[in-house]
């Protein structure tokens, strides 16, 4: 399934985080699963995420890390609405948590594909309705699938459901 080296993502020098500061994928789980989808997706969808390289941030913090001042600059310069509330200038961040340290990898990959599927279909990361927000889900699952990963969607999606069951029978 995979369709370029290591060497060829740190070579083109626009999706690895921190753009090549720490070439190390095995450096911690969330860079190891972040290099496997990065060798692992299709050509289009790799250039789709070469486009949209300065549109996003990576947010890597250390599993060490107790609390600190990130700086994000906007990646995001919404349209002036004339005579309509003004959005302002926003980073995109894709966010990898430290919890994914503790996950199986499988999850850790399906998390990681998952939120680039976001990226590569356009999403917005505006609140939206529920309805908007399960078909932007439902589309970025049917895409990692189709980028190979389906045994690691298939657990994401089941974690996913188990927390939300947990989560309503606490409300």
């Amino acid at each position: 399934m995979e369709y370029r080296d290591f060497s060829k993502i740190i070579d083109d020098g626009l999706l690895w985080p921190q753009r090549g500061v720490n070439i190390d994928p095995t450096v911690d789980q969330r860079h190891n699963a972040l290099a496997k989808v990065l060798c692992c997706l299709p050509e289009e969808d790799y250039g789709r995420l070469e486009q949209l390289a300065d549109s996003f941030r990576w947010w890597i913090p250390p599993v060490e890390g107790h609390a600190g001042i990130w700086p994000f600059h906007a990646t995001v310069f919404p349209e002036k609405v004339k005579n309509g509330p003004q959005e302002v200038p926003y980073a995109q961040v894709v966010y990898l948590m430290p919890s994914l340290e503790k996950c199986a990898y499988d999850i850790a990959v399906g998390s990681i594909a998952h939120e680039l599927a976001h990226l590569v279909l356009g999403h917005q990361i505006q609140a939206l309705l529920p309805e908007r927000y399960l078909k932007q889900e439902r589309e970025a699952w049917a895409l990692i699938e189709s980028w190979g990963f389906n045994r690691e969607s298939k657990k994401c999606q089941a974690v996913h459901e188990w927390r939300n069951s947990r989560d309503s029978n606490t409300l």
